[in-house]
């Protein structure tokens, strides 16, 4: 599914057009987005939880040059879903 998808899905369901409900998902994305640089979770009742993971650095090994390589520290999304979600999946 695509955000058009779910644009489309959005103005059958509201009856707004593609267009203003293209700017919706847009906006929706843009917030969860802005949550998390601020290392912010974000919890969507019945869908689940975005969170920032900090990742340290570590050593790994590169099986094409046969050498050890660094990962650099960073952070990335995980994504807890909700008992919901879990339910509706099965």
């Amino acid at each position: 599914m695509t955000r058009t998808d779910l644009a489309k899905i959005v103005a059958e369901e509201t009856n707004f057009t593609i267009a203003q409900s293209q700017k919706v998902v847009k906006r929706i994305v843009e917030t969860i987005s802005a949550e998390l640089k601020e290392k912010k979770p974000v919890h969507i009742a019945g869908l689940g939880t975005f969170k920032i993971k900090h990742c340290n650095e570590r050593c790994g090994w590169d099986f094409h040059s046969k050498k050890t390589v660094t990962t650099p520290a960073h952070d990335r999304v995980t994504f807890t879903p909700s008992e919901d979600l879990k339910e509706a999946v099965k």
